[in-house]
């Protein structure tokens, strides 16, 4: 039940091969889709492994309307060179498969001498009619022309997330809180495209375009971008050139990535206001590309609700409120009720299936115990992920040079992500130059009882009787989450692993106080930019203390719960 395509000129098939390099971009973004790629003439076999579901795979836009097409059957007559169809009529087949296949064949020889071919199923048992046929020497040219061509833009298209490393770590110079802003941006943006049921292209346009929105901030200098007073006019005017330094950066390069050719001017007017106020063009309405109107609303909703160095996070009460004054000015009116939507619906459940969804994660750490459970070790890199396989680029956490995956022990990795921290457990496949390959992610719940993120100062007494503020970030009914900045308190915390310590901290909302001086362990640090987090477990808790803990988080959920719904009626 397959559509074959017979060519009876060389010249529609040098168009179909153009044609197939002009769309192998789509193809390195599929998702789950076998690319196999093999010639006879130079002897290479290689798989690529995407995934896509059927609706995506109908959007390959391969040209089927050239001149002179005859239908045919495999093995059919002397066939010089077929394409399948990918689109096939009969449901039932379709259901089962997709296919694209190019293949050459000899003409001078019988119908059934392969000469090579380019081969794209989720159907393995077709490869094997396929390789039934025997090597010729003819039109090996065009063949290898093609397998070349393809992995040249599948390798460009790989790169791209090294490239947005690169541009992160040169961001965090400027502000340490810039790359979890290009990534919350990121993921709000996907959230977003989620309700608004966008179709595969422009969901990966806009999340490539949300991760480097704001790339032109390099420009920027630091003194500017972390100012806590008042911009001047200068300085602001210096700002509003980040679009436009943004949108160059990315038009150079994305240069001949055809499927990300919009993602320059999506990012060039992300700062433009629905009535027409904003910059650079001063464009209003429709006239805002509609991705560029998704980001503002994401990039304006994590501005908000994350820290910066001149001001912690504000409240969602207030960010939807911001919305809400906003929507018709500022934002599109229904991209802000999707986002107030989200906001009021939104939970705590992120870990359990964010790595899967995410391409790029920066400032991750990974830690894990090496030789024995005494040494532990850890690294901090951006975590570039393919499905549920994950390299991490070092950026910081000594040589990879002597490492040996057996000799690690409990490996996870972690990273902050839409104001929460989350952890995952890992396999290490291996490590090669400064990037460690890792699979088998499974979320971590910070606490087996209940946790909640929840900002407060800490002092904590290490068993050499050392004092250190530390800043409490989550608060679960067994373990707290505390990060500290001051690289001499670090040092001495790392030694103390599996140590006793002490922590002295109070929970207050509603006006109900409760100050807790509790006794534990450091179990676990990630280093991360500027500051390390620890992971400290309660020890000789008693049930009075665990329930006054428990009872105060319930207390901050019902909370944040009524503010939201306060804000709902608004």
């Amino acid at each position: 039940m397959k559509t074959t395509l017979l060519y009876d000129d060389m010249l529609k098939f040098d168009e179909t091969i153009q044609t197939m390099i002009e769309n192998s971009d789509v193809l390195v973004y599929a998702d789950q889709l076998i690319l196999s790629i093999y010639t006879h003439a130079s002897g290479e076999n290689a798989y690529i492994y995407r995934t896509c579901d059927d609706a995506f795979l109908k959007r390959l836009d391969i040209n089927m309307t050239m001149d002179v097409i005859t239908k045919a059957e495999l093995g059919m007559g002397n066939m010089k060179y077929i394409l399948f169809n990918s689109i096939l009529d009969d449901d039932e087949v379709r259901e089962q498969f997709y296919e694209i296949a190019l293949i050459s064949l000899d003409p001078l020889e019988e119908e059934d001498n392969l000469v090579g071919y380019v081969y794209f199923t989720i159907d393995k048992k077709y490869e094997a009619l396929l390789l039934k046929t025997q090597n010729k020497k003819k039109s090996f040219l065009r063949i290898d022309y093609l397998i070349n061509s393809i992995r040249i833009n599948i390798e460009n298209y790989e790169k791209l997330y090294y490239l947005i490393d690169f541009f992160s770590e040169i961001v965090t110079t400027k502000d340490r809180f810039m790359p979890y802003h290009m990534t919350n941006v990121a993921n709000w943006t996907m959230s977003i495209a989620n309700e608004l049921n966008l179709d595969y292209k422009d969901r990966l346009t806009l999340y490539v375009a949300s991760l480097m929105h704001d790339i032109g901030i390099v420009y920027i200098p630091e003194k500017i971008i972390n100012k806590s007073s008042k911009l001047s006019e200068e300085e602001y005017g210096l700002m509003r050139q980040v679009p436009e330094k943004s949108y160059e950066i990315t038009k150079t390069t994305l240069y001949g990535m055809h499927f990300f050719k919009n993602v320059p001017n999506i990012i060039r007017y992300h700062h433009e206001w629905f009535d027409g106020s904003g910059y650079p063009s001063k464009k209003s309405g429709e006239e805002i590309p509609f991705l560029s109107r998704i980001i503002s609303v994401a990039d304006a909703t994590d501005a908000m609700l994350s820290r910066r160095a001149y001001r912690d996070l504000l409240s969602e009460d207030f960010v939807i409120k911001e919305l809400l004054k906003g929507s018709g000015k500022q934002f599109d009116p229904e991209i802000a009720n999707v986002m107030i939507q989200l906001l009021r619906s939104r939970t705590k459940d992120t870990g359990e299936t964010f790595v899967e969804e995410m391409n790029f994660i920066p400032q991750a750490s990974l830690n894990f115990y090496y030789d024995n459970f005494q040494n532990q070790r850890s690294y901090v890199g951006n975590l570039i992920m393919n499905e549920r396989t994950g390299k991490l680029i070092i950026h910081s956490g000594g040589a990879l040079s002597d490492l040996q995956v057996s000799r690690v022990y409990k490996p996870s990795i972690s990273f902050f992500a839409l104001n929460d921290f989350l952890e995952y457990e890992v396999e290490i496949l291996g490590a090669l130059n400064n990037q460690i390959l890792m699979t088998g992610f499974k979320f971590v719940p910070t606490d087996k009882y209940f946790s909640l993120i929840w900002e407060l100062t800490g002092i904590l007494k290490t068993p050499s009787n050392r004092k250190g503020n530390v800043k409490i970030i989550k608060v679960g009914g067994d373990t707290l989450v505390f990060e500290v900045a001051d690289q001499f308190f670090n040092d001495i915390l790392v030694s103390s692993i599996d140590k006793t310590a002490m922590i002295d901290f109070d929970l207050e909302i509603d006006h109900v106080h409760n100050r807790l001086s509790l006794m534990g362990r450091i179990i676990r640090f990630f280093n991360f930019q500027n500051v390390t987090v620890f992971v400290f477990k309660y020890t000789n808790i008693n049930s009075v203390e665990r329930d006054s803990i428990l009872r105060m988080l319930f207390r901050k959920q019902t909370h944040d719960r009524q503010v939201r719904l306060k804000t709902s009626v608004i």
